[in-house]
């Protein structure tokens, strides 16, 4: 609307982060003979209508299979947003979804069966997710010295990993001990 009320051509653009269709938001140009031109061609004719055409000659298609901002509850909202990632797969995506998940899984139970003494699961899991994380905040933290003029993305994610992934670390740590502990307690009885 306000492209129209100021004599504006008006053009669409999308910076969806999310999961899903690759791209939902397209500009429609209409431009004659499109097939007989070569690249340098479409290249100028694109030019020409985006500097000189008129808005009936652009058009702005929206594809949206989702609400940007639903209006489910806050803790509903990771449950919706698995199965509307499910649901916009394409075949080649659940095969592969299906080819990696069958043999991680079956290394994963010969794994645990094999190395993992019992119950040590969780605690490894929690300190390799800790570390994970960590390091993802040191990584975050030098990159952000790079764009730091640009962008805050990096810093603001450092800072929240980090603490995250140390809170994480002395959790697991604190588990551990209370289990190595009582497993200790209960031997030397």
């Amino acid at each position: 609307a306000f492209c129209e009320e100021n004599g504006l051509t008006m053009v669409g653009g999308l910076d969806f982060h999310g999961y899903g269709k690759v791209c939902s938001l397209h500009n429609a140009l209409k431009i004659p003979n499109w097939n007989q031109m070569d690249d340098a061609s479409k290249r100028s004719s694109i030019l020409d209508v985006l500097k000189n055409g008129t808005q009936e000659n652009i058009k702005v298609l929206l594809y949206k299979d989702r609400p940007f901002y639903p209006k489910t509850h806050l803790f509903l909202r990771p449950f919706a947003n698995v199965i509307n990632y499910f649901r916009t797969l394409n075949v080649y995506q659940v095969l592969s979804w299906i080819f990696w998940l069958l043999p991680l899984l079956f290394m994963g139970r010969r794994i645990q069966e094999t190395l993992i003494p019992p119950k040590a699961g969780p605690l490894i899991l929690g300190m390799v997710s800790a570390f994970f994380l960590m390091g993802l905040a040191i990584l975050y933290h030098f990159r952000e010295k790079a764009v730091s003029e640009y962008n805050d993305i990096y810093g603001e994610y450092s800072s929240l990993l980090g603490p995250i992934g140390l809170a994480l670390g002395l959790y697991a740590l604190l588990v551990g001990y209370f289990r190595m502990f009582r497993n200790f307690k209960a031997i030397s009885k």
